[in-house]
C-alpha cells in the first residue's frame, strides 16, 4: 500500500490499459457460458537441431525469450490478433520468505504487439523490452491487477489473459513424460528420499490453451494444456505439429516476415490444397447454355417445358419462339459480345427472351423494373446494352432514351424459327448480374457459358431431375439463384413452374402453388424459409423432395425447424454472384450435433482455399478468408479493371497457367473432414433477404 505499491499499480494500469480483447482461438465446440475448467494435455518434443538453431538466433537473448517470441507468433498466426497478452509464472520468493512453506508463484502478464511485416529478430527486441519491464514490476500480485482493472465480467473466460507460456525445471518435464531421454524411468532424489515420477494427465483447464516445457540435454520436451470444452485432442495434436513447423521455419530464416513463416507441415499443406480439392470430373466443356437446352428439345419436343398461371410452352414452342426473337435481335445489331437487358416480370415470355438472347450470341443482363429509378438508370448505362427487352406496362420504369424493345407489340411471325447456328463459344459471357452494391455502386459480374454449364451439370449429378420433377421458379432474375431455377429443369427434361410476379414474397401463395403444381424442388433464402415454415399449409406440401438454401448463412435452429415440419431433404449451398451461382454444397443432417451448418465442400471442378492476408493456406480449423478457384470463377466486373484485378487474383496454388482466384471477403475455416464453416465477413457487410448491405 506504500509508494512502491502505488508505482507498481500505476505501471500495470498503464501497461494493460485498453487490453480488453479476449484471445479468439477458433474452438471446436461453442464456448460454454460458464467455464467448467475441464482440462487435457498433450506432450510433444522439439528436436535438438531446431533448439540449437533457435539459440543461435539471438545469443544475447535468453532461450525463454526466444521461445516466448515464437509463441507470440504462433498465437498471432492462429488468431490474426496483433495485440496479444500471454502470462508466464514468475517466482516471488524473496527474503525473508526463503524458508516459508507455500506457493510463491505469481503470474506475470506480458503484453506484446505483433505485425505481419515484422521480422522475428525485430520481434525479439520488442519481447526483450516487454519481459524486462514486466519483470521489474513482478512484485505486484496478479489478483490485485484484476481487482484494479475490474475487467467486464465474462464467466466463460479467465480475466486479463487466456493463454500462458513457460519453460520450467527438468524435474517437471520428467514428470510430464515419466521417462528421461534415455527411456529409463526418472528418479527424483530428495535428501534421504527418492521417487519415480508418475505422470497424471492434465485434469483442469485453467486456461484456453498453454504450452509449458523445458530443455533436457538439448531437446525441448513440452506439453500443450487445453480446455476440453473447447478443443478436441486431434485439434491439439495438429496445433503441436503447427508449432513445431513454425519453430523450424523461424530457425531457418529468422529475418523472414512473421506473416511469411511456415505454419503448415508438408502433409497438412497437401491435405488442404490438394486432398480437399479433388473435384475434377468430366463436364460439358465446349457446350453453351442454350445448346444443352436445344439438345433436350430434340429429345422431348412435345413435353411441357414451362408453365405459368397464364400460359404454358412445350420444349418445341419455347425453341421456336426463341429462334424467331433471336433473329429479330440479330437484325438490331445484337451478336457475340453484346449485352441485352431483360426488364420483364416472371412469365413464359421471360424464358423466351433469355433463350433468344443466348441464341443471338449475346449475354443477358437482368434489370429489375422494381429497382429504384437511379439504379435502373445506372445499370442501363453501365452495362452498355444494345437493347432492353420489356413490355409496354413496364416501359415507363426505364430511362426515356433507353433502347427498348416492347415484346407485347412485337410480331416475329415472319421470322424463321430455324436455329441461327452456333455463333458463340463456351468461354463467352452468358450473363451479367449486378451485385447489390454494398460499396455504394453496383458491379456487373460476368460469367461464362462454361462456368454455368459446369455448375448445372454438377447440380444434375447431385440432385438428379427427371420428367416427374417440377421446379418452382420464384427468384427474381436479378438474383443469381434464378439462373439455375430458369435453366436447370429445361436442360434435363423436367418442368419449370413460374410463380406469379411478386408471388415469391407470399408464403401462403407459395404453399398453395406447391400443392397445386406438385412441386418437387425449390429454393429459399433462409430468412424466407423461416417465414414459409410458419405458413398453415406447409404440412400439406408433401410433393417436395428437396429444398435448397443459399443467399444467407443457414442458422442451426432453422435447420432443426425445417426437419420438424418437413420430410424433404434440405441442402445448404454457398456461392457468390462472381462465381456462377454456387461453389460448395452441404446436405443437411437430421439430428445434427454440429454447432454450425457448414457450407460443405467444393462442387465439381471448383477449388476452395482458406488463406491468410498473405494468401498462404491457414491450418485446419483456423479462420481465414475464403478464396475460390476453378472453372466457376467469373471474368470480373464490366468496366472495372482495377476492382477486377484486386478481387480476381492470380492463382498460384493450383499450378494451372492463367488460372485466377476470386477472393470472397468471407471468413471461413476448414474442418478436419474437409467441410467448410462460414463465419462471417472480413468487412462490415451483412445480408438482408439476400441483399448485400
Amino acid at each position: 500500500e506504500g509508494p512502491r505499491g502505488q508505482a507498481l499499480r500505476e505501471y500495470w494500469r498503464e501497461t494493460l490499459r485498453d487490453s480488453t480483447a479476449a484471445l479468439e482461438l477458433p474452438p471446436d465446440s461453442p464456448r460454454p457460458r460458464v467455464r467448467r475448467g475441464r482440462g487435457g494435455s498433450l506432450p510433444f518434443i522439439v528436436e535438438a537441431h531446431i533448439v540449437r538453431a533457435l539459440r543461435a538466433i539471438s545469443p544475447k537473448s535468453s532461450f525463454f525469450r526466444t521461445m516466448l517470441g515464437a509463441y507470440y507468433v504462433f498465437m498471432f498466426r492462429l488468431t490474426s490478433q496483433t495485440d496479444l497478452v500471454v502470462a508466464t509464472p514468475s517466482t516471488a520468493r524473496k527474503p525473508p520468505f526463503e524458508d516459508v512453506v507455500g506457493d510463491f508463484v505469481n503470474m506475470l502478464v506480458l503484453r506484446a504487439h505483433v505485425s505481419r511485416e515484422q521480422s522475428f529478430r525485430a520481434l525479439l527486441d520488442h519481447v526483450r523490452e516487454v519481459v524486462t519491464a514486466a519483470s521489474s514490476h513482478r512484485d505486484y500480485p496478479f489478483m490485485r491487477i484484476v481487482q484494479d482493472l475490474r475487467p467486464t465480467g465474462d464467466a466463460s473466460r479467465t480475466p486479463i489473459y487466456q493463454t500462458s507460456f513457460a519453460l520450467v525445471r527438468q524435474q517437471r518435464v520428467s514428470a510430464m513424460t515419466g521417462y528421461n531421454i534415455e527411456g529409463a524411468p526418472c528418479r527424483a532424489e530428495m535428501g534421504e528420499l527418492s521417487g519415480v515420477p508418475y505422470y497424471v494427465p492434465q485434469q483442469e483447464g485453467q486456461l484456453d490453451l498453454s504450452i509449458w516445457g523445458a530443455e533436457i540435454d538439448g531437446t525441448l520436451y513440452a506439453e500443450i494444456k487445453y480446455d476440453t470444452d473447447l478443443f478436441e485432442r486431434a485439434t491439439i495434436a495438429r496445433m503441436a505439429e503447427n508449432f513445431r513447423t513454425l519453430l523450424g521455419s523461424i530457425a531457418c530464416d529468422p529475418d523472414c516476415a512473421l506473416g511469411e513463416l511456415d505454419l503448415l507441415s508438408a502433409a497438412e499443406r497437401e491435405t488442404v490444397l490438394v486432398d480437399f480439392n479433388q473435384t475434377d470430373v468430366p463436364y460439358p466443356d465446349d457446350s453453351t447454355l442454350h445448346s444443352l437446352i436445344e439438345q433436350q428439345t430434340k429429345r422431348t419436343p412435345n413435353v411441357i417445358a414451362i408453365r405459368s398461371e397464364e400460359a404454358s410452352l412445350t420444349y418445341a414452342e419455347l425453341d421456336s419462339q426463341a429462334n424467331r426473337l433471336a433473329r429479330t435481335l440479330r437484325a438490331r445489331g445484337v451478336g457475340r459480345g453484346s449485352f441485352v437487358g431483360i426488364g420483364l416480370e416472371r412469365s413464359t415470355q421471360l424464358s423466351v427472351a433469355l433463350m433468344a438472347t443466348l441464341k443471338a450470341g449475346a449475354a443477358y443482363v437482368p434489370i429489375d423494373p422494381e429497382y429504384p429509378a437511379d439504379r435502373v438508370r445506372f445499370m442501363t448505362e453501365d452495362s452498355g446494352v444494345v437493347v432492353i427487352l420489356t413490355t409496354t406496362k413496364l416501359s415507363a420504369r426505364f430511362p426515356q432514351k433507353a433502347p427498348l424493345l416492347l415484346l407485347d407489340q412485337l410480331d416475329t411471325s415472319s421470322e424463321s424459327d430455324l436455329p441461327i447456328g452456333p455463333n458463340v463459344g463456351a468461354s463467352d459471357v452468358a450473363y451479367m448480374i449486378y451485385t447489390s452494391g454494398s460499396t455504394g455502386q453496383p458491379k456487373g459480374a460476368m460469367n461464362t457459358h462454361r462456368a454455368i454449364c459446369n455448375r448445372l451439370a454438377w447440380m444434375q449429378s447431385a440432385f438428379p431431375l427427371d420428367a416427374s420433377d417440377r421446379v418452382l421458379q420464384k427468384t427474381p432474375a436479378s438474383f443469381d439463384v434464378s439462373v439455375w431455377e430458369l435453366f436447370w429443369p429445361i436442360m434435363v427434361g423436367a418442368s419449370l413452374v413460374m410463380a406469379r410476379p411478386s408471388g415469391h414474397r407470399d408464403p401462403s401463395y407459395l404453399a398453395q402453388t406447391i400443392i397445386k403444381e406438385k412441386i418437387t424442388t425449390l429454393h429459399f433464402v433462409p430468412s424466407m424459409l423461416r417465414a414459409f415454415l410458419e405458413a398453415p399449409l406447409v404440412a400439406e406440401c408433401t410433393s417436395v423432395r428437396r429444398v435448397i438454401c443459399s443467399g444467407e448463412a443457414l442458422p442451426l435452429d432453422l435447420q432443426e425447424t425445417f426437419f420438424e415440419r418437413s420430410r424433404a431433404e434440405l441442402h445448404n449451398l454457398y456461392g457468390p454472384t462472381e462465381a456462377a451461382v454456387d461453389v460448395s454444397w452441404w446436405p443437411c443432417e437430421r439430428g445434427s450435433k454440429r454447432s454450425l451448418v457448414p457450407i460443405g465442400r467444393p462442387i465439381h471442378n471448383l477449388r476452395l482455399y482458406v488463406l491468410d492476408s498473405s494468401f498462404r493456406p491457414v491450418p485446419i480449423g483456423v479462420v481465414g478468408e475464403l478464396f475460390i478457384g476453378g472453372i466457376g470463377v467469373g471474368l470480373g466486373y464490366k468496366g472495372r479493371a482495377e476492382l477486377t484485378a484486386s478481387k480476381f487474383i492470380p492463382d498460384e496454388l493450383s499450378g494451372a497457367r492463367g488460372a485466377r482466384l476470386y477472393r470472397t471477403g468471407d471468413l471461413a475455416r476448414q474442418l478436419p473432414t474437409g467441410e467448410i464453416d462460414f463465419l462471417g465477413r472480413t468487412d462490415h457487410q451483412v445480408k438482408i433477404r439476400g441483399f448485400r448491405i
